[in-house]
């Protein structure tokens, strides 16, 4: 019996067809919609936050990193309507050279940068939360816009951009640069990238959170036994 196999079910026209399908739903309806939402909830959020800060005369690290987050998490958006959105709604904008310049040297590498950034922003607010409520720790301003910096300055090495090439005198076409298709980059992109950053980052705020309530609990525990014990 033949082994079944993977790329042929994929080539297959009618498979083909229904994955192209799935990617436009995915891409443009759907993501449209929810990337028109997040830039929506985004802007308010950062008018709220602005308000607050200005009404109450305090600018303190929680404001401070909310509004980042709305900053990041917008031009995710943004880069993702460039990178993915874009391109579905006009197949045509990959034979174009202009936008496979801009698509391959911008909108890919800010898509993915501004998605690790958004991920460790949230990783830092956990951080700062714990560090103040659990360990009564209150970092500086300074210290706070070093790490920030490292941090995002860090996410810059790990992704690559992508190529593009003549595909017939009067078209272009997106191709992976010879460093994207290596053994290194694989090995580079899966274990450091996937694994360290983004697995890793999302169970540190699952426990960082876990520790924080745990915290909170113990206290509001405390607080019951002694106002049983005073009355």
């Amino acid at each position: 019996m033949e082994a079944l196999n993977m790329n042929n079910l994929l080539d297959a026209p009618e498979n083909s067809d229904k994955a192209k399908y799935a990617s436009w739903v995915t891409s443009v309806p759907v993501g449209l919609t929810f990337a028109t939402l997040g830039l929506v909830g985004n802007t308010v959020s950062l008018i709220v936050w602005d308000r607050v800060a200005r009404k109450t005369d305090v600018s303190g690290a929680s404001i401070k990193y909310f509004k980042l987050l709305g900053v990041v998490n917008s031009c995710f958006l943004i880069s993702y309507f460039l990178a993915d959105t874009l391109q579905s709604c006009l197949p045509s904008l990959l034979q174009n050279y202009i936008f496979l310049s801009l698509y391959s040297y911008c909108f890919f590498p800010l898509f993915y940068y501004f998605n690790y950034a958004t991920i460790w922003t949230m990783f830092a607010i956990n951080i700062e939360r714990y560090l103040i409520c659990v360990r009564q720790i209150r970092l500086s301003n300074w210290t706070r816009m070093v790490l920030l910096i490292m941090m995002y300055i860090f996410g810059i090495i790990l992704f690559w951009f992508r190529g593009f090439k003549k595909s017939d005198p009067a078209a272009w076409t997106a191709v992976n640069i010879s460093f994207a298709v290596g053994k290194l980059a694989i090995v580079f992109h899966s274990s450091l990238n996937c694994m360290l950053y983004f697995i890793t980052g999302s169970l540190f705020r699952s426990e960082l959170r876990l520790l924080l309530t745990e915290k909170l609990m113990g206290k509001g525990r405390l607080t019951k036994l002694l106002s049983e014990s005073n009355s």
